[in-house]
């Protein structure tokens, strides 16, 4: 996983501006301690209907990365299938998997997602993503770490945060609906900043 390990390193400690969108938003989610997992999901699978308007290829393009998203759904499972392919300008493929479902929460979308490709033993669980669909295109936000850290540290929904030397790994342990009342309540400091993808058109051919 060199480019989403190399993700970690441009990082450091601040924000990734001129980074590619979606190694930012789902690539984090690989690396230890970057972002909270939960035991249980905001809503249990099979609640409500898919969101189709996730439907399609949305990507992210810059001079050294192409990156595609694909949404769809598996027909066996009922699950939302999110496959994302990173291409590097030299030729390098990178491929990821999650499988998930939407919750829809006072107005407001989001998705529990569980890696599927690659397998992390420390990225199990649930990965809560805010996301919308407008004019803008598709709009993602990851569950921000530091206020889930805080809902634990104070009592307001349950979980285990494990102090690394440079860093926290935090697992959620609350009941979904626990969780979304403490996502209705906090849901600024959760998901503070939407990052935007483009559609992808396919071209009619004669």
């Amino acid at each position: 996983m060199s480019v989403l390990r190399g993700i970690h390193q441009r990082l450091g400690s601040g924000r990734a501006a001129g980074l590619l969108v979606l190694p930012i938003v789902f690539g984090l989610a690989m690396l230890f301690g970057c972002v909270p997992y939960s035991d249980h999901p905001l809503s249990a699978p099979g609640q409500e209907s898919l969101d189709n308007r996730l439907f399609g290829t949305w990507y992210s393009k810059d001079e050294k990365e192409s990156v595609f998203i694909h949404f769809g759904f598996n027909a066996k499972s009922g699950l939302l299938n999110v496959v994302m392919v990173d291409m590097r300008s030299d030729g390098e493929l990178e491929y990821s998997e999650l499988n998930g479902h939407n919750t829809g929460i006072d107005g407001a979308s989001y998705l529990s997602l569980k890696w599927a490709k690659p397998e992390e033993e420390d990225a199990d669980g649930y990965l809560f993503v805010k996301y919308v669909v407008d004019e803008k295109g598709l709009g993602i936000c990851i569950v921000e770490l530091d206020a889930v850290e805080k809902g634990i540290a104070s009592g307001e929904i349950k979980g285990e945060i494990t102090k690394r030397r440079l860093s926290s790994s935090v697992r959620i342990k609350d009941t979904s609906e626990n969780l979304r009342a403490f996502v209705k309540k906090h849901d600024r400091e959760l998901f503070p900043e939407m990052q935007y993808l483009s559609k992808l058109q396919a071209q009619r051919t004669r």
